[in-house]
């Protein structure tokens, strides 16, 4: 039920946001909204341009599996190097997943999260108007410690790191 929520989310989302694509304002748009599909979930991304070249934003997404979905909440950071187009960002937050081993029992936990991502912000159209971005996050949670048995028998605490990938592609609007 949340993915439909986000989904129809996103496309309202992408209705309004075609009033500003011919609009003289979206020219000098320091706001950008962005809708975001991967493989398995959805999300949706806020970025608001400092300088040219540097972006602060919040993201939120939802995605699940077979065995397993996450629901992450993050504060985001991009950089554009190259006249807006390629960016280099970073995602740090919580993140939270459940695991489904079998339909007998499941368990959650959550954990912070630092996600490195790579992409790109193509114009579809004039400039400042609706944009493709296709892109990479590299998510690696930190869950905590958890005690794990030895072969010879003993047990010792390790830190529980979760990774990530995931690809996705996007679809905004600048205002």
């Amino acid at each position: 039920m949340k993915k439909l929520g986000v989904v129809l989310m996103v496309l309202m989302l992408f209705s309004i946001g075609s009033l500003y694509a011919d609009s003289d304002m979206a020219a000098d748009a320091t706001h950008f909204i962005t809708g975001e599909l991967s493989f398995v979930g959805a999300g949706i991304h806020y970025e608001y341009m400092i300088t040219p070249k540097l972006g602060v934003g919040a993201r939120a997404y939802v995605d699940g599996g077979i065995f397993t979905s996450t629901q992450g909440y993050f504060a985001t950071v991009s950089f554009y190097p190259l006249k807006g187009v390629f960016f280099i960002g970073a995602n740090a937050g919580w993140r939270i997943i459940t695991i489904f081993p079998d339909t007998d029992w499941e368990t959650s936990a959550g954990g912070f999260t630092f996600a490195p991502e790579v992409g790109w912000k193509i114009d579809l159209g004039k400039p400042g108007g609706i944009y493709f971005k296709p892109g990479i996050r590299l998510p690696l949670t930190y869950m905590g410690k958890s005690e794990v048995e030895k072969t010879d028998g003993t047990k010792e605490e390790v830190a529980s790191f979760w990774p990530g990938f995931t690809p996705y592609i996007g679809f905004g609007w600048m205002f």
